[in-house]
């Protein structure tokens, strides 16, 4: 049980990474790198 809850959080944490990288890259939250591999990934 314990395990499905960190599942599910690491999957809140990436969804929440691919919601709005433009505004996650301007904040200094996530490098230029990982932002261009996250808009790769959502085309």
């Amino acid at each position: 049980m314990n395990e499905l809850k960190e599942i599910n959080d690491r999957l809140n944490k990436i969804k929440s990474l691919l919601d709005k990288p433009e505004e996650r890259l301007a904040q200094g939250e996530i490098t230029e790198a990982k932002y261009k591999e996250l808009s790769e990934n959502q085309r």
